[in-house]
């Protein structure tokens, strides 16, 4: 095991073969995904959107386009410790293929 920094708090960050990691569910993850629905919603129904909220509504939506797995793993709290909120909105190449997104973001 190790100790990795994740945004502000340190993470005991445990070997996949000796233990596995206690589940903890991200509440800012999972509103980001939920976050992501709505924006990609708003977008996609054709309402009026400001010039100044279109960039954050577009970066927001990306995130309606992970692979389910990532999504529900999020969800149950099965995410990679050193995965953010912060570190999902700031990827601005995520990959289209489900397992480069998997790699991309650490889930295998």
């Amino acid at each position: 095991m190790r100790i990795a920094r994740r945004g502000q708090e340190l993470r005991l960050i445990f070997a996949k073969s000796e233990h596995i990691a206690p589940v903890c569910v991200d509440s800012k993850l999972v509103g980001l995904i939920a976050k992501a629905e709505a924006a990609y919603g708003k977008l996609a129904s054709g309402t009026a959107i400001t010039r100044s909220e279109k960039p954050h509504l577009v970066r927001v939506a990306r995130l309606k386009f992970l692979a389910p797995d990532i999504v529900t793993a999020i969800l149950k709290g099965n995410q990679p410790p050193l995965l953010t909120a912060r570190k999902m909105l700031r990827a601005t190449r995520i990959p289209l293929c489900w397992k480069k997104q998997r790699n991309f973001f650490g889930f295998e």
